[in-house]
């Protein structure tokens, strides 16, 4: 293991210089690191880290550190440690070499997600904004890199297409070239969710995808292999093609069974959650059942760990199975148990808290009927025909923007988050 360049990384990497060998110190700090993510075991897995990094503290620039500080920085992220996560990667700016800025420019990358993923926007583009400082004319690694970073960014913010645009210029720099495999992955799972979402064109989007799954099952990257499924299926999903997105969540959930990584994780909490949507309860519970928690701390104003959103993914589930099975004391006695205030760190399981809620009230008050308008339970009737928007749009002849705009206001006025569940619970209460 001569060059960082063979090490299987956590977390974006790219390595495109050959170092020297890694120090004894670093390689068994390593090594003890890889055996207990292997054994599910974080907190040694972490331990080993922070040791390799210690010793890098010590050393002058050494280039063929730079991805120890980095998978150490991302570990530690995944940890809920984030001063440490920050301080391996301004290490890792240390013992990189100027003479290599895409390097460099990878590092502020990692900066830009974790400041993004922690809520602090304004520094996640200050990191940006250095990485772009970066790019000189004619280096086109470097470019491709910081496109890449910047396509990230626009996605999380709701610009697909033009992330897409921007992955799709990095595309041809990444492929093919020696150590950029974790890299063109990204840029393949962004191009699948665009296709999909932007392009309407699930065939190429699947195909992206799947590109992007054997590429990160080939560099043993559990967490983009999971990444791959899950973002794709969701995006499917949004798309209105629900057997579509089953299907491949299904198929991530077999490909990674065993694999205690927290994104894995999640994909399974996600797949049991499609199960209650299509009435499959008992092997959804089968799956809960089955599902490890992840464990990291969590603290005010930071976002959930992974053992508090497997807590709360689980508990909201099992307040839809009591719902589909008219369990409502169950249901409410379960979203009780829900701390709305430590949900308040995570912007995405409130309002979906908040659906739950209304179901349940409205299941007790029996008054659904008047909730929809004349237009949403037309809507609702050709979802139910399995159509997708851009059909609904042509058969009531309105746009799919239109469309797009009802189907979201029936899922919030029956208290889902897909079409599968709607047209469920629509039939369950005659409405369609």
């Amino acid at each position: 293991m001569d060059g960082i360049q063979k090490i299987p990384y956590f977390g974006p990497t790219l390595a495109p210089v050959n170092g020297t060998p890694l120090p004894d110190e670093v390689r068994a700090s390593w090594a003890a690191a890889r055996s207990a993510a292997a054994d599910g075991d974080d907190d040694a897995e972490l331990a080993a880290y922070q040791r390799a990094v210690a010793v890098v503290d010590e050393l002058t620039a050494r280039p063929e550190l730079v991805g120890v500080c980095r998978e150490a920085a991302w570990v530690a992220f995944r940890e809920n440690r984030y001063d440490e996560a920050i301080a391996a990667l301004k290490l890792a700016l240390r013992v990189s070499p100027r003479s290599e800025p895409a390097v460099r420019a990878l590092i502020y990358g990692d900066k830009m997600r974790m400041r993004y993923r922690t809520g602090q926007v304004q520094l996640a583009k200050e990191a940006l904004a250095s990485a772009r400082l970066l790019v000189t004319e004619g280096d086109v690694l470097t470019e491709a890199v910081v496109r890449l970073s910047e396509a990230w960014l626009l996605v999380q913010m709701d610009e697909d297409e033009v992330g897409a645009d921007l992955a799709a210029l990095a595309l041809p720099v990444l492929r093919g070239r020696e150590g950029c495999e974790p890299e063109l992955a990204d840029a393949l799972i962004i191009l699948a969710v665009g296709a999909v979402m932007v392009g309407d064109d699930a065939e190429q989007g699947v195909a992206y995808a799947r590109e992007a799954v054997e590429l990160a099952a080939a560099i043993g990257d559990d967490d983009r292999l999971a990444d791959a499924y899950n973002d794709v299926a969701y995006a499917l999903g949004d798309a209105g093609l629900e057997d579509e997105s089953f299907a491949w969540l299904e198929e991530g959930v077999a490909r990674l069974k065993g694999s205690r990584r927290f994104v894995p994780t999640f994909l399974r909490l996600s797949y049991a959650r499609q199960l209650t949507h299509r009435g499959d309860f008992r092997e959804a519970a089968d799956v809960l059942a089955s599902t490890d928690p992840v464990l990291g701390p969590d603290g005010p104003g930071l976002p959930l760990s992974g053992t508090t959103i497997s807590h709360v993914f689980r508990r909201l589930i099992n307040v839809e199975l009591a719902l589909a099975e008219r369990r409502i004391d169950d249901a409410q006695q379960l979203i009780d148990g829900v701390d709305a205030g430590q949900l308040a760190a995570d912007d995405q399981w409130l309002p979906f808290m908040e659906r739950l809620r209304k179901r349940i009230e409205a299941e007790r008050t029996s008054e659904w009927s008047r909730l929809l308008t004349r237009r949403e339970k037309e809507v609702l009737e050709v979802m139910a025909d399995g159509a997708t928007n851009k059909q609904v749009a042509e058969r009531l002849f309105i746009s799919v923007k239109t469309v797009s705009i009802h189907v979201s206001h029936v899922f919030d006025k029956l208290g889902v988050s897909n079409r599968t569940e709607a047209v469920a619970v629509a039939r369950r209460l005659g409405l369609i």
